[in-house]
């Protein structure tokens, strides 16, 4: 309603017709959403939000070949990361694997740093099956966007699928190493240990990880479970939260 009253008010931009067309696909309206932006489109064929905002209304819908569509004419009109990506991702969820990299490549040298061409380039070969590409993928993303938290958890879970597990452990020891006074890395080391059965090791690492952060009640559910299953029943039962 406010977006509309915006609109009312005589704003020149095309603004407040698009975020009104957010505000709709975020309620689950994708067909009044698209509606906005064929209104914006008739005034003005060529506006480029109204345009990737349309392309994404139809991914709402996972309506896949129309999106491709949209991409793809956005990818031949304008060089920006975000309409390589998105291409991108859509054809990924068409199984065109191969297309998908071909649109990437020219956005990789264009944008080398680009966090959202790095991570589609990762989920290409993840569901391509080719961990190794994957692993390598994720490896290139962190080093030119080292502070992009997601991207380690991302990179120990392919690690693991590729069952190079001593590799994950060095990827969330970098993450604890780079964000010290952060609970997640320490989490996730915890976790690796924990997910592959390794219990006296998950243990230890409950135990780092309740020593940095003693108010997580997770560091004591799960680090009983793991000295349970580490056949250490007593001090599992003698581990409770400090008062």
């Amino acid at each position: 309603l406010r977006w509309k009253a915006a609109q009312a008010g005589g704003m020149e931009s095309t603004e407040a017709w698009i975020r009104e067309g957010i505000c709709l696909r975020a309620l689950g309206r994708p067909d009044e959403a698209e509606a906005v932006y064929r209104r914006i489109l008739r005034m003005n064929s060529t506006d480029l939000g109204a345009r990737i905002e349309l392309a994404r209304t139809s991914d709402d819908r996972r309506d896949w070949p129309e999106s491709e569509a949209r991409w793809r004419a956005l990818v031949e009109d304008a060089n920006l990361p975000s309409l390589f990506a998105g291409h991108a991702r859509v054809l990924i969820e068409l199984g065109r694997f191969d297309e998908a990299d071909t649109v990437l490549a020219p956005g990789l040298a264009m944008f080398p740093t680009d966090l959202e061409i790095g991570i589609a380039r990762s989920h290409v070969a993840e569901r391509r099956g080719d961990l190794t590409a994957a692993c390598e993928r994720w490896a290139e993303l962190l080093r030119v966007q080292p502070y992009f938290v997601a991207g380690y958890a991302e990179r120990a879970k392919c690690l693991v699928n590729a069952e190079r597990h001593a590799e994950a452990d060095a990827v969330m020891r970098d993450a604890i190493e780079r964000f010290p006074n952060e609970e997640w890395p320490l989490f996730e080391f915890a976790n690796l240990a924990h997910r592959r059965q390794d219990w006296q090791e998950a243990a230890s690492r409950w135990e780092a990880f309740r020593v940095r952060f003693p108010d997580r009640d997770e560091g004591y559910r799960y680090g009983r479970d793991a000295l349970n299953a580490a056949g250490r029943h007593e001090e599992a039962a003698a581990l409770r939260p400090n008062a």
